[in-house]
C-alpha cells in the first residue's frame, strides 16, 4: 500500500499492463467460445439445471427436479442472477467465466505485488496467468471452476494480510480478527462454489496459527476463520440432509484406484501444464513433484527460518515484525531493533501451504471416492504455484543483486514458451469445440435434430441423458450403470431399471434414446439392455438410436 498525497491507495503505478493482461484474458475465452459455446458436459447441465429450476421458483434443483445436493449452489446461482437479465443458460456461463478470468487475473498480480512490493512482479504474475493454457481452457468451460478459483484466491490473500497485519509490533489484533472473520467468510463461499475447496480450512488454520504472538492471541483469529467458513457450509449441507437424506450426494462406491496410483495420477496432472500431454505418465508425475516441491518447500523453509531467527533475536515469542508491504522498495515497520521484518517468503505462506495441502486433498478424494479424473481439480493450484514461483524469483533478485532484465527475461521466456501451446489450444476450440457437449459432432447430430421435430412422450432414458437435457430440454434417466464411476462397486442398478420399464409402460411406455459414441464402460451396453428386456428399434441414425419397450417388459 502507497501513501499518495496523504492518502492511501493499494498498488500505484504499473496497474496498467495488469488491467491489459485482464482484458488479454477475457478476450482470449471470448474467443476460444465464439465457434461453438463454451465447454459443455454433464457437469454442466447438471448446474444449468438448477439455474433453471432457481429462476422457476422450485429452488436449487437436479436435472430430475429433485433437490441438488452433488453439486453446490453458487455457481448456478449466478448463472441464474444473469439468466434473469436476458441472457440464455450457455451465454450466461460463457460470460460469467471470461469476466470472472479478467478478475483472477488481477488478484493474482495484486496478491504477488502484495507479498513482494514489487510493481513488475504483480505485472509479470498477470502475464503468466492470462496466458496460460490451462488457465485459459478453465475460464472456457461452463463450470465452476472459475468462480471457486477466485473465491480460493481471496481466501488466500486474506490469510497473507492477516499474517502481516498479525505481525504489527503493539497491534491490538482486531484487524486480524477481522481479516480472518472475512477470509473465513471466503472459503465458505469457495466450499458453496466447489466442495473440494473444504481443503482451505486446514489451509487457514495452519497459516493463522503461525502468525507471531502468544498462542492465546493466535487462537482467537483460528476460531473466527473456522466458525464464519463452518455455518454457511454447514447451513447448505443441513438443507441438503433435511431435503434429500444426503450431505453432497448419494454414495458413488469405493474408489478402484491405490493412493499411490491416485498420488501419481495427481502430480501427472500438474505436470501435464509444463510437458506435451504426449509424454509419459511417470514422466509428468515426476514433472509436476518437481513444481510443487520447488515452489513450496523453499518459501516453507524460509518462513519456518525468519521465525526461529526472529525468537533468537528477541528472546520471547512475540516474533518479527512484517513490513507493510514487503519487498525491496519498502522499508520495515517500525519496532524492536532486535526484530528483523519478515520477508516475502513468509507472506506467501498461504501459496504454500496451499500447494502441499491442495495437492495431498485431490490424490486423498482420488483414491477415497469414485469421482471424476484429476486434472480440473487440480486447476485451483495452479494460481498460488505461479506466485509462489514469482516470490521466490523475486527474492533471489534481491538476494544476489540480479540484474532486472534477468527477471524480467524470465518471466518473457515462460511466456513465449505457453504461446504455442495456447495458440493450438484456440485453434481446436475454433475448429472441433471443447469438451463433451461443444462439438461438431453434437452441433449436427441427426438423431438429436429428429427428436427436436418428433419429440418422445413417456419415460426417456439414455446413456447420455445430459445432451437431450441441454440441447432439447428432455428430462431422461441414465440407463443403468454396472458399477460406480472409477469404481469396481457394483450397483444393482439394471433390477431397478427392468422395474421402471415395467411402471412406465401403464404412462406411455419406456423410450431408450442410445448414443454408441457416449457410452461408457461402467454403464451397462445396449446389448445387455437387449439380453434381459425387449427393445424394439424406432428409428436408427449414423450417430444413434431410439428404441422403444415393448409392452409388457
Amino acid at each position: 500500500m502507497e501513501v499518495v498525497g496523504g492518502v492511501r491507495r493499494w498498488g500505484g503505478d504499473g496497474w496498467v499492463p495488469v488491467a491489459g493482461a485482464a482484458v488479454v484474458a477475457v478476450a482470449l475465452v471470448l474467443w476460444a467460445t465464439s465457434h461453438y459455446g463454451p465447454g459443455a458436459e454433464p457437469d454442466t447441465v447438471t448446474y444449468l439445471a438448477a439455474a433453471r429450476h432457481l429462476r422457476a421458483g422450485h429452488g436449487f434443483a437436479d436435472i430430475d427436479g429433485s433437490p441438488l445436493t452433488l453439486f453446490p449452489p453458487v455457481f448456478p446461482a449466478a448463472v441464474a442472477a444473469l439468466e434473469w437479465l436476458g441472457l440464455g443458460p450457455l451465454p450466461a456461463a460463457r460470460f460469467l467465466n471470461a469476466a470472472l478470468f479478467g478478475l483472477l487475473v488481477g488478484l493474482a498480480a495484486l496478491w504477488a505485488r502484495r507479498i513482494t512490493g514489487s510493481p513488475a512482479v504483480g505485472t509479470a504474475v498477470a502475464a503468466v496467468v492470462a496466458l496460460s493454457t490451462p488457465m485459459v481452457a478453465m475460464a472456457s468451460a461452463a463450470l465452476s471452476e472459475p468462480i471457486g478459483i477466485v473465491l480460493i484466491l481471496a481466501c488466500l490473500m486474506l490469510l497473507t494480510e492477516a499474517l502481516r497485519t498479525g505481525a504489527a509490533p503493539g497491534h491490538s489484533g482486531r484487524g486480524g480478527l477481522v481479516l480472518a472473520v472475512l477470509a473465513g467468510l471466503a472459503a465458505g463461499l469457495a466450499c458453496l462454489s466447489r466442495y473440494a475447496s473444504v481443503v482451505l480450512f486446514p489451509v487457514g488454520a495452519a497459516v493463522l496459527l503461525a502468525r507471531n504472538g502468544r498462542w492465546r492471541g493466535r487462537l482467537g483469529p483460528v476460531a473466527a476463520f473456522l466458525v464464519a467458513g463452518l455455518v454457511p457450509l454447514g447451513a447448505w449441507l443441513a438443507r441438503n440432509v433435511a431435503a434429500a437424506g444426503n450431505a453432497t450426494g448419494d454414495g458413488r462406491g469405493t474408489s478402484a484406484l491405490s493412493l499411490f496410483t491416485s498420488l501419481r495420477l495427481t502430480l501427472a496432472a500438474v505436470g501435464a501444464w509444463v510437458l506435451p500431454g504426449s509424454a509419459p505418465d511417470a514422466a509428468q508425475a515426476v514433472a509436476g513433484a518437481v513444481l510443487c516441491l520447488a515452489a513450496a518447500g523453499p518459501l516453507a523453509a524460509t518462513a519456518l527460518g525468519e521465525r526461529r531467527a526472529a525468537r533468537r533475536a528477541t528472546g520471547s515469542v512475540a516474533g518479527p515484525a512484517i513490513c507493510p508491504a514487503a519487498g525491496p522498495a519498502s522499508a520495515p515497520a517500525a519496532g524492536p531493533a532486535s526484530a528483523p521484518a519478515v520477508g516475502p517468503a513468509s507472506l506467501a505462506l498461504p501459496a504454500a501451504v496451499f500447494v502441499v495441502l491442495g495437492v495431498a486433498s485431490v490424490a486423498w478424494f482420488e483414491a477415497t471416492m469414485a469421482i471424476d479424473p484429476p486434472p480440473r481439480f487440480l486447476l485451483p493450484v495452479f494460481v498460488p504455484l505461479v506466485v509462489g514461483a514469482a516470490v521466490l524469483v523475486a527474492e533471489g533478485a534481491r538476494r544476489w543483486s540480479w540484474r532486472p532484465a534477468l527477471s524480467t527475461g524470465l518471466a518473457v521466456a515462460v511466456v513465449a514458451l505457453s504461446l504455442p501451446r495456447l495458440g493450438a489450444f484456440l485453434v481446436r476450440a475454433d475448429r472441433q469445440g471443447l469438451l463433451d457437449y461443444s462439438t461438431p459432432a453434437w452441433a449436427s447430430s441427426p438423431l438429436l435434430a429428429w427428436l427436436k421435430a418428433h419429440p418422445v412422450g413417456g419415460t426417456v432414458a439414455s446413456d447420455d441423458p445430459y445432451i437431450l437435457d441441454l440441447r432439447l430440454g428432455i428430462p431422461a434417466e441414465l440407463t443403468p450403470a454396472r458399477t460406480y464411476y472409477a469404481s469396481d462397486q457394483p450397483t444393482g442398478e439394471l433390477p431397478e431399471f427392468l422395474r421402471q420399464a415395467a411402471r412406465a409402460a401403464a404412462g406411455g411406455g419406456l423410450s431408450v434414446v442410445w448414443f454408441p459414441r457416449a457410452w461408457q464402460p461402467y454403464l451397462y451396453s445396449l446389448g445387455d439392455l437387449q439380453r434381459v428386456m425387449c427393445l424394439r428399434e424406432e428409428r436408427h441414425f449414423a450417430d444413434g438410436d431410439l428404441l422403444r419397450a415393448c409392452p409388457g417388459t
